[in-house]
């Protein structure tokens, strides 16, 4: 029998003894899979089995193998339909890059890397997905990269479900994909004609073809279970000088009597009797025992060192721009300039910058002018553009999605989660939180950010306070590899002063992650903040000062790594009010407050921020609304202090 770790050449028409050997081999796979969700307990059999035939061929043609599959010329395979993970598994472990038995022992097990969804803790595996839909977005944005960065040879392919066909996000991905005519992308659609709730007909009967061919796709049909007709369609794939999707024609459950084309074994487990009758039919003696759980086989394979490519470093990263006390700009133009810094000292391919359609608003249009391939037209298109983010990230790019708040964080918000579980370094920056977004009313005031982003356990979040502070912290997430996201208000943010004058943020200390700020120290209270809040602390601030009290403001621009030692100061001085423009039951006060508690700090303690939707207002008669003004702040503290001289705490605000 022919080695497994042997490609084959695709430009040559299988030979007989070719056409047995991935017969037997894909036969051997079909009981490993029956036998492999048996002993699991559960799994998906019917996918797993049609599309068996053409994940064999795959790995038998791509170059992808255990002995290059950390290396940047490889090519790409991207399961999007996650739960076909016992066909993916067994495939893999047939093609030497996991380890049979442990993969028995350890699937859907607590114990082992062989999740439910395919992991890339695995070897061979590219991508953690479950959510259907964004393998395409993920594969146009490998494609892009590996095109940027001129890996020539290299192959994206994505295989989906017929099914899968429905989301709106594909739609999205294959107009993209037909813009920048990635003809090293191509897609594979299984086409067994099941989804779990019935036939795609019944369903949502989607015209597939038709949807690809008229984006300007080349479509191939093909048999998906002989492998020849794969072979053919793959090759004419790879000449191509467009994106090819190619229609695998298969049978839902192939090989297993009584189970073919009947939608109900989406992931209906077998009965003991059927998977007996299973393995008769295959001819195949079972290797274990029906029904009993493996004693836990320990990992024998090489772990996979990272799931993504390691970025060069950039230029410019500390060469920082500082403005004056007499500037007045707002986040994005202090961003806009970064990045523009950043593409006139990097070469083509190191960094990209996609936008939806907003590049003037966002200040970013020239990008292409100073580095061309650095920005990315997307169009309207968010979901898909927050998954090409992380396509171009995972291929050692330093990617950057500039959005307004509410279309970069809140409407892709799944996207980013699947691409926070893959450990993918994206970059978000989100103009226009908080509510000052003003006239454009309740739907563009995004006063969700740390929350959303709280549920994103792997990405940092920057709320910077003033345009130097916004031009370090950027600095500093171009130059790591770790996801994040800097979150901006629309309005100018005045550069932020001393008691003398000086510029707060303007040295040539670069941003430290985690760390908070004195904007100035204070010994009867403290206000904490970030973001555009932090000038109107300051002013608070100096007004009580003029009434003899002392109040500090401690800028906090990292919400989710909070500074312990500089909270327990601030609380040193008897009352912290945090004061912010974001939903006041999920922002930075929830954070502080369970902060305090835990620690059992004793101190006063008082939250104000935006507790209903705005309207349709001025900036400014919004924070007076939400009574979130300088006047605000100081008056709660005024409040504060009175009482404590009365020999009592206030209610507060």
């Amino acid at each position: 029998m022919m080695d497994t770790k042997t490609l084959l050449p695709l430009d040559e028409p299988l030979s007989q003894a070719r056409v047995d050997w991935l017969s037997a081999v894909s036969l051997k796979l079909r009981g490993e899979v029956v036998e492999l969700i048996d002993h699991a307990g559960s799994g998906h059999i019917g996918g797993s089995m049609s599309s068996l035939d053409v994940l064999v061929m795959l790995y038998a043609t791509a170059n992808i193998t255990p002995a290059n599959m950390e290396s940047p010329d490889r090519d790409r395979v991207i399961i999007s339909m996650g739960h076909i993970s016992p066909a993916v598994y067994c495939v893999l472990a047939a093609f030497g890059f996991v380890d049979r038995e442990a993969l028995f022992s350890q699937y859907r097990r607590e114990e082992g890397v062989f999740e439910g969804h395919p992991s890339n803790l695995a070897p061979g595996v590219e991508w953690c997905n479950g959510c259907l839909g964004q393998g395409l977005s993920q594969g146009v944005g490998t494609a892009l990269a590996l095109d940027l960065r001129k890996r020539e040879g290299t192959h994206v392919y994505v295989l989906m479900g017929d099914g899968e066909q429905s989301k709106g996000q594909l739609q999205e991905a294959i107009e993209l994909a037909a813009k920048y005519r990635l003809s090293r992308l191509t897609a594979i659609v299984d086409m067994n004609g099941q989804q779990s709730s019935g036939t795609t007909q019944q369903v949502n009967d989607v015209p597939v073809a038709r949807r690809y061919e008229a984006a300007g796709w080349q479509v191939i049909h093909a048999d998906g279970h002989d492998f020849e007709s794969i072979r053919r369609a793959l090759l004419a794939a790879r000449q191509a000088d467009r994106p090819v999707c190619i229609l695998a024609h298969t049978v839902m459950g192939k090989g297993i009597p009584g189970i073919e084309n009947d939608w109900h074994y989406h992931g209906q487990r077998l009965t003991q009797a059927q998977v007996a009758a299973a393995m008769e039919h295959f001819a195949l003696e079972a290797r274990r025992l029906p029904g009993v759980k493996l004693p836990l086989r320990p990992w024998q394979g090489a772990q996979r060192r990272r799931p993504f490519e390691a970025a060069p470093p950039l230029k410019g990263l500390t060469a920082f721009r500082t403005y004056g006390g007499n500037d007045v700009l707002d986040g994005r133009k202090a961003c806009a300039n970064v990045l523009t810094d950043l593409a006139s000292v990097n070469s083509a391919g190191s960094l990209c910058v996609l936008d939806c359609d907003l590049a003037s608003g966002l200040g970013i249009a020239r990008l292409n002018e100073v580095c061309p391939g650095t920005l990315i037209e997307c169009g309207i298109q968010e979901h898909n553009a927050a998954s090409v983010t992380g396509g171009l990230a995972s291929c050692g790019i330093r990617a950057f999605f500039m959005d307004f708040g509410v279309f970069a964080l809140a409407e892709p918000f799944n996207q980013l989660r699947v691409l926070d579980q893959n450990h993918i370094p994206f970059k978000i920056i989100a103009s226009h939180c908080g509510v000052d977004v003003g006239q454009d009313g309740k739907s563009h005031q995004f006063i969700d950010c740390i929350a959303l982003a709280n549920a994103l356990l792997n990405t940092e979040l920057i709320l910077p306070a003033d345009p130097n502070q916004a031009d370090r912290a950027l600095r500093y997430l171009a130059g790591t590899d770790r996801p994040g996201i800097l979150a901006l208000p629309r309005s100018n943010l005045p550069v932020l002063t001393g008691e003398e004058g000086q510029v707060l943020f303007g040295g040539q200390e670069p941003f430290e992650y985690g760390k908070a700020d004195w904007l100035c120290h204070g010994r009867d209270a403290t206000i904490l903040t970030y973001g555009i809040m932090a000038h109107r602390a300051l002013e608070a601030s100096r007004a009580l000062r003029g009434q003899g009290i002392s109040c500090g403001v401690l800028n906090v621009s990292c919400p989710k790594a909070l500074d312990e030692e500089k909270l327990l100061e601030a609380a040193a001085t008897g009352l912290i009010l945090v004061a912010e423009d974001h939903n006041l039951a999920s922002g930075l006060g929830s954070m502080v407050g369970a902060f305090l508690a835990e620690q059992g700090v004793r101190c006063a303690f008082r939250r104000m921020g935006v507790t209903r939707y705005g309207i349709s207002a001025s900036p400014e008669k919004q924070f007076e609304l939400q009574r979130l003004t300088a006047g605000d702040l100081a008056r709660a503290v005024r409040e504060f202090c009175a009482g404590k001289d009365e020999g009592h705490e206030p209610t507060g605000h």
